[in-house]
C-alpha cells in the first residue's frame, strides 16, 4: 500500500509535469513570442526530483513495515507473563509475598536421637521419626546473633519478618530476644542493620512460645531488588544457667565455599552482643557451625 509520503511526492510530480506541458503549449501557440521553455525544463526537473523522493519514501515505508511485521512475529512467539514460571510453588511457600531461607516443606520430622528398641549402631534397632525439626542456639550467657541468609528472587517492598519457634523448652527462661534484618554487601561480606527501631523491641515472650510461627512488622519498608542478599538475625540474651529458646530449622551438610564469595554459607553466627548491632563486619561472622539453618522469612505487606 502506497505510503502518505509517496502519495504527496507523486502529487507534486504530477502537478509539475502538467505545468511543464502547459508551458510548452503556450510557447508553441505563440510561435515563441512567449517563451516558457526554461520554465518547462525547470518543472520537469522538479517532477523528476519529486518522483525520486516518492520512490525513496515508499522504500523507507516498506522497510519499516517489514521490520514491524518481523517484530510482531517474534512477539507472538514469546510467552506471556502468565506463562512464565515464577518461584511461587506451594511446596516452597504458602504465600507469594514470602522470601524464606528455605522452602517450608523441608520442615519435616526427623529421627529421634535415642533408640526405641535398643541395639548397637550396627545392630538391628529402631528410631521414632517424630523429632520436631528444631535446634537450640547457644545459651548460658553466650548471647550470639543467629543469622540466616536470603537471596531475594524479585524486586519487592518488604515490611515484615518472621520465624517459627521450636519444640525444645528453655531452662529458667531467657532475659531478652531481639530480631534484626540486615543487608549484605556482597563485595565485602559485611552486614548493615535496616530496622534499628523494631530491633530494640523485646520479643522474648514470642520466641519462648513453643511450636509457633511469629511475624513482626519491621517498622520500615525495604525496597529490595532481585538477587540482593539479606540476613535475618535472632539475638537471645541468656544468663549463665539459662538455655536459649529453640528455632525451627533444616539440616545442612557442612560444606566449605570459597572464602571470597559472600555469604560463604547459608547460616552464620556472630557475637557476643548486648544489643542488636548496627553493623557486623565479615570478620565477625562465624561460618564454622552451619549444619543447622533456621527458618526465617521476609514478607511483603499484604
Amino acid at each position: 500500500m502506497p505510503s502518505p509520503q509517496f502519495m504527496q511526492a507523486f502529487g507534486t510530480a504530477l502537478g509539475d509535469l502538467i505545468g511543464a506541458n502547459i508551458a510548452d503549449a503556450i510557447t508553441q501557440t505563440t510561435g515563441g513570442i512567449i517563451n516558457l521553455r526554461g520554465w518547462a525544463t525547470q518543472l520537469r526537473q522538479q517532477a523528476a526530483d519529486a518522483i525520486n523522493k516518492a520512490i525513496r519514501a515508499q522504500a523507507t515505508a516498506d522497510t519499516a513495515q517489514n521490520t514491524a511485521n518481523a517484530a510482531h512475529v517474534v512477539a507472538n512467539g514469546k510467552p506471556s507473563m502468565g506463562e512464565i514460571p515464577l518461584s511461587t510453588d506451594l511446596w516452597k511457600t504458602l504465600s507469594r509475598a514470602e522470601q524464606s531461607t528455605f522452602p517450608r516443606t523441608q520442615l519435616s520430622f526427623g529421627s529421634a536421637p535415642s533408640t526405641a528398641s535398643g541395639g548397637s549402631q550396627s545392630g538391628s534397632h529402631s528410631h521414632t521419626l517424630n523429632r520436631v525439626p528444631d535446634y537450640q542456639p547457644s545459651g548460658n550467657g553466650t548471647n550470639y546473633l543467629e543469622l540466616g541468609f536470603i537471596r531475594v528472587t524479585k524486586d519487592c517492598a518488604l515490611s515484615e519478618v518472621g520465624f517459627i519457634s521450636g519444640n525444645s523448652q528453655t531452662f529458667a527462661g531467657i532475659n531478652g530476644c531481639y530480631l534484626g534484618v540486615f543487608k549484605m554487601d556482597t563485595a565485602t561480606g559485611a552486614l548493615t542493620l535496616l530496622n534499628p527501631g523494631s530491633a530494640t523491641v523485646n520479643i522474648a515472650n514470642s520466641v519462648t512460645t513453643r511450636n509457633t510461627e511469629h511475624r513482626f512488622s519491621l517498622g520500615v519498608t525495604i525496597n529490595a531488588r532481585q538477587h540482593e542478599i539479606y540476613a535475618i538475625g535472632v539475638l537471645q540474651q541468656t544468663g549463665l544457667i539459662q538455655t536459649a529458646a529453640a528455632l525451627m530449622c533444616t539440616t545442612l551438610a557442612d560444606l566449605n565455599r570459597s572464602e571470597t564469595a559472600y555469604p560463604r554459607k547459608n547460616y552464620a553466627y556472630a557475637g557476643t552482643y548486648s544489643a542488636m548491632p548496627a553493623f557486623v563486619a565479615e570478620s565477625d561472622l562465624n561460618y564454622d557451625r552451619s549444619t543447622k539453618l533456621p527458618f526465617f522469612y521476609l514478607r511483603e505487606a499484604t
